[in-house]
């Protein structure tokens, strides 16, 4: 089987698999431009091709080790499948990208978060001031549905299920959110 046959599968597989849309997006993205830089076959893969293809992405280090880490779910498909014999390690060797951030974590000043939310759509809006005001980690934020949001009350909630804890938590609101 031809790499991009295989992606064309795995991405079938994982819609199939009710992967989110957000999963199904990063395995299409890093999938096909590994495919469209790999036109072999899978059983000619090799991990210094592997190697090469990650080293010439024009991608920051953080990047790479996302690129890297869907490889890998992606070559262990492929071994689950009968693609590739079993024991085979397409990233053994590959260097193994630093998954922290490089740089110091900014805060907006209360100026440019007020150029940000006098510039923002109406979509973004909510998600700008939520994130701002009520301390929301960015994936929190984007996994929020509107009945976890309590305005009477003055709280948000955000579910076990959606939070990076694993654990239930309720965010006060203050009126600068309101």
């Amino acid at each position: 089987i031809t790499v991009a046959d295989a992606v064309t599968l795995l991405k079938a597989d994982a819609k199939t698999d009710g992967k989110s849309v957000a999963r199904q997006k990063q395995l299409a993205n890093v999938l096909d431009r590994f495919a469209g830089a790999m036109n072999v076959h899978v059983q000619t893969l090799e991990p210094n091709l592997v190697s090469k293809y990650l080293t010439a992405l024009p991608l920051s280090e953080r990047s790479k080790r996302n690129h890297r880490d869907v490889l890998g779910f992606f070559f262990r498909r492929l071994i689950l499948k009968g693609y590739l014999p079993k024991g085979a390690d397409l990233l053994e060797g590959v260097q193994n990208y630093s998954a922290r951030k490089i740089g110091e974590i900014e805060i907006y000043s209360p100026d440019e978060l007020a150029r940000l939310i006098a510039h923002a759509d109406a979509g973004m809006l909510p998600f700008i001031v939520i994130q701002a005001f009520a301390g929301l980690r960015h994936a929190e934020a984007a996994r929020l549905d509107w009945q976890e949001i309590d305005l009477d009350d003055g709280f948000v909630e955000i579910i076990a299920a959606k939070s990076k804890t694993g654990e239930r938590r309720l965010v006060p609101m203050h009126d600068n959110l309101k």
